[in-house]
């Protein structure tokens, strides 16, 4: 079964690896307040990515391999209901 691609205008892996990054340094800096040590923090795009799916991942995995379906209205997300959503503007889609 073939699932069709799902146009997105954000650099997802970019703002995810991004934010874990930051995530890692603000620990840091935290362990450095108490202990006096500083840190390593690094970050990937795969795995930022990955992460960001866990949701999927684990719902796949755990509920005998079933594929996500999304609502036939308007929906993006195979989970979540509104706001996440594709809706009309003034001018058309978007």
């Amino acid at each position: 079964m073939e699932i069709p691609l799902t146009p997105m205008a954000l650099a997802s892996a970019d703002m995810v690896a991004g934010h874990n990054l930051f995530e890692g340094i603000l620990a840091c800096r935290e362990r450095r307040g108490v202990t006096g040590r500083g840190g390593l923090a690094e970050t990937s795009l795969n795995e930022g990515l990955l992460d960001f799916q866990f949701e999927v991942l684990t719902t796949h995995l755990n509920a005998g391999r079933r594929l996500p379906r999304r609502s036939a209205f308007r929906n993006t997300h195979a989970y979540l209901a509104a706001p996440y959503g594709v809706y009309d503007t003034a001018n058309g889609w978007p």
